[in-house]
């Protein structure tokens, strides 16, 4: 019996079956699809192994699907976000809804400009013509169709990997973080970028760095929980979402220290952390700790290297010019390698990304500076003994407000961008469930769609 039904089989194999590249079922043409009736959880964008460079979309022209009609063909049906899962709406129903949401229009144009000068990249209220494009079929199984091609000197990303939207939580009160992560999660964000200060000095004369007239985006009275310790919280309310702490001050903590806490966040949070380390811009915050500020470099790099070897676990040792320690053994350790973004765009900092790191993390840059940063990373990959290895760039723009700014980015190489999703639609006075409420709604107007 068996031998037949292996001949039966062999004989009439049964039909491959197709997949949208979003692994969600596309909707019966008995229904209507519309522009903005969306069934997509807001996951990761892309699916493909993406590097910097074009994008070939020659296999994605191939593959597009031409059975369905409708101006939004194959985003599908609208769904409600339950506790018992999705739950398809029909097309009155979601009219109805989209009204409820969007009552609200005319003023994004105001709250689009306020999120520009925020700094932080948010949508346009314009809606893009971009999401008639047909998402790429897949084979159950098998690999994305959408594939980039990579030329020399371009970075290897890893196979499979995905462009991800990431939530800044800095300035947010700290009781807000959770609800805001769990939020994310449901509505598909890839990560939560956690920032890193340890005080506001009463005296403040260094520069930032990062802003026209050298003063930071916050007061003194803004909050600025212990990062690590945020994670855990976040950690523990969520399942899926990563976490990454950009720019964590490596070199104003002991790595001893340092490695306790990263170690144990990594591990409470099942190996969903990133570190993002910078050599740091304040003074006043090295003084206060005894450090010498014109060192911080030097420390930094030492600090990396000494965090490395806490984190492999076992007896291990380092001896360094800042510090000195071991034989000793720091448990528990992460059972995954932690990744390393470096931080900062001065050409120390860029060489230590590329030649330390395993990404680079950006602070809010224009698309023509990420450009020219880009390209020198390029250029330092190439001469460092990792070359081949994987490099993730995670980036915050201030000039890419729109699906078609998010693809370019996603076709340059960026693997992770940063948005402020509330900023589009209000000011930084909104309570937390209008937070959440623009999350999902950035989630349903842009990463639906990419």
């Amino acid at each position: 019996m068996r031998q037949g039904l292996s001949l039966v089989s062999a004989q009439h194999p049964p039909e491959r079956r197709w997949k949208p590249a979003s692994r969600r079922t596309r909707p019966s043409t008995a229904l209507r699809t519309h522009a903005r009736c969306r069934n997509l959880r807001a996951a990761d964008c892309s699916g493909a192994l993406f590097r910097l460079g074009r994008l070939h979309s020659t296999a994605r022209e191939r593959n597009r699907r031409t059975d369905l009609t409708g101006p939004c063909t194959g985003l599908g049906v609208a769904r409600d976000r339950t506790s018992h899962g999705c739950r398809s709406r029909t097309p009155a129903q979601a009219d109805a809804y989209d009204g409820r949401r969007h009552r609200n229009r005319d003023a994004l144009p105001q709250n689009a400009r306020f999120a520009r000068d925020r700094g932080i990249g948010a949508p346009l209220a314009q809606r893009s013509r971009d999401h008639r494009r047909s998402l790429p079929l897949v084979p159950r199984g098998g690999k994305t169709a959408r594939e980039g091609c990579a030329g020399a000197g371009q970075f290897r990303l890893k196979q499979g990997s995905r462009v991800k939207f990431c939530i800044a939580v800095a300035y947010n009160d700290p009781n807000h973080l959770c609800e805001i992560a769990r939020t994310a999660e449901e509505a598909g964000f890839g990560g939560i970028i956690v920032s890193d200060h340890v005080v506001y000095p009463g005296k403040l004369e260094t520069p930032y760095p990062y802003t026209a007239h050298g003063k930071p985006r916050w007061e003194a009275e803004t909050p600025w929980p212990d990062p690590l310790i945020a994670v855990g919280a976040m950690a523990a309310v969520t399942q899926r979402i990563r976490f990454t702490v950009s720019i964590y001050l490596l070199g104003l903590r002991h790595p001893l220290l340092a490695a306790k806490s990263i170690a144990t966040a990594a591990v409470m949070s099942q190996n969903r952390l990133a570190l993002g380390v910078g050599a740091g811009w304040m003074r006043e915050e090295f003084d206060l700790m005894g450090l010498s500020f014109e060192k911080r470099g030097r420390r930094l790099d030492e600090s990396i290297e000494a965090l490395r070897t806490l984190l492999q676990g076992g007896m291990v040792e380092h001896h360094g010019a800042f510090y000195d320690f071991g034989p000793l053994q720091m448990s528990p350790v992460p059972s995954a390698r932690l990744p390393l973004y470096g931080g900062g765009i001065s050409p120390a900092a860029l060489r230590r990304a590329a030649t330390l790191c395993d990404g680079w993390a950006s602070e809010i840059q224009t698309t023509e500076e990420l450009d020219r940063i880009l390209e020198t990373l390029r250029a330092l990959r190439r001469e460092s003994s990792r070359a081949d290895e994987p490099f993730s760039v995670c980036a915050a723009l201030r000039d890419v407000f729109e699906i078609g700014g998010y693809r370019a980015m996603r076709d340059r190489g960026v693997t992770e961008l940063i948005t402020v999703p509330w900023l589009f639609y209000g000011d930084d006075t909104q309570s937390c469930s209008q937070k959440c409420d623009g999350i999902r709604r950035f989630a349903e107007e842009i990463i639906t769609r990419l």
